[in-house]
């Protein structure tokens, strides 16, 4: 398999994207600033910025109600 090595982001822009991070500053609006850092890259840089931080579930959303989901665990 092939592999791309990608470039670290500028220093200014990893520090401006920390300063973001630290005000608590939602994925969706520093997307619209720097539309070529990916999801991943902003995910990666939280945990490495803000440790303690908590980070949104990954996976796919629920659609089981959660009256479903007690009624389910009854019948087991």
């Amino acid at each position: 398999p092939s592999y791309t090595i990608v470039r670290p982001l500028p220093a200014e822009i990893q520090n401006s994207i920390k300063s973001l991070l630290l005000q608590n500053t939602p994925f969706s609006v520093i997307r619209k600033r720097y539309p070529s850092v990916s999801l991943f890259s902003l995910t990666r840089y939280k945990k490495k910025f803000l440790s303690s931080a908590t980070l949104p579930a990954g996976g796919r959303p629920s659609f089981v109600s959660v009256s479903t989901q007690q009624y389910i665990a009854r019948m087991l």
